[in-house]
């Protein structure tokens, strides 16, 4: 079981309720722990049991490239009888070992009201129309009044309104507050242990496990890079095609050539280092 840390609860920017119309959603406090973001907030005019996702779309302005990483709240979050909710947000795939770091994090609430997201409750509280079998249409929610957190969206032509309300929160270490480190599981090799088949031409480093998937689909493939002398290099396949991506440097720079090699231009096995590698991503 993983321990998480509470860090000091951070107070809200200065809110832009006022400037919205009729709005949705209301972020009352927000924690950082030691490897998320606890959002907990109100959502007035949705029906209680509306389900909807929460997402961090940028931080510091820059967004976030879903297609490499995704930061979101990994259940559905459902506002209460009472319309409160609580959304525990996570990067994908972190297993508890990602610390967010200090800045303005943007916030998207989403939900569509069709009945492949919503209860047949929600639905009809909601105004969706729905036949005798309890299949809705696109979903359009007819009893929700009119709210700048209630989008249109345009459907096979049909303009159908989603939540989508963006809200900004500033999370900032105290002073004097320490942050939270979080390091990759690694391990120590050296030429020592592997002797004449030490692979690489310098003699020490960390093999280490980034514990972030490359594509969130595949989330059992993990990067292992292999880092000497302040330099991290791609150490597996699936981290050398993400090396230019990541920064990381080509392996074969430093990779030895066998000195009795089976064909020409073999080098010394790596994969000792890449099977050391591997547990750490469990």
């Amino acid at each position: 079981m993983f321990k998480t840390t509470l860090l000091p609860l951070f107070l809200l920017t200065p809110s832009l309720a006022s400037a919205l119309e009729n709005p949705v959603i209301e972020i009352t406090k927000f924690e950082r722990t030691s490897s998320s973001i606890v959002v907990e907030g109100t959502a007035r005019v949705v029906p209680p049991g509306t389900k909807m996702w929460v997402i961090v779309k940028s931080i510091n302005g820059k967004p976030v490239d879903e297609s490499r990483n995704t930061i979101q709240s990994m259940e559905d979050v459902f506002i209460s009888n009472d319309g409160t909710f609580k959304a525990t947000i996570k990067r994908y795939g972190s297993l508890d070992r990602y610390t967010f770091p200090n800045g303005k994090y943007q916030i998207e609430f989403y939900a569509s009201f069709s009945r492949a997201w919503q209860s047949i409750e929600v639905a009809k509280a909601a105004g969706v129309k729905l036949d005798a079998q309890g299949r809705s249409d696109l979903g359009e929610p007819r009893a929700l009044p009119r709210s700048s957190d209630l989008r249109p969206q345009a459907i096979g032509g049909t303009k159908v309104r989603f939540l989508k309300a963006l809200r900004t929160i500033d999370v900032r270490r105290r002073t004097g507050e320490e942050p939270v480190r979080v390091f990759a599981p690694s391990v120590q090799v050296s030429k020592i242990q592997f002797r004449e088949r030490w692979p690489l031409t310098v003699n020490s480093g960390t093999i280490s496990c980034d514990p972030v998937p490359p594509v969130p689909e595949m989330p059992n493939i993990r990067f292992i890079t292999f880092t000497s002398n302040g330099r991290t290099y791609a150490l597996n396949g699936i981290a050398m095609g993400y090396e230019k991506r990541r920064g990381w440097l080509d392996i074969r720079t430093i990779w030895k050539d066998d000195p009795n090699p089976a064909i020409p231009g073999q080098k010394i096995d790596i994969s000792p280092l890449i099977n050391l590698g591997l547990p750490l991503c469990m």
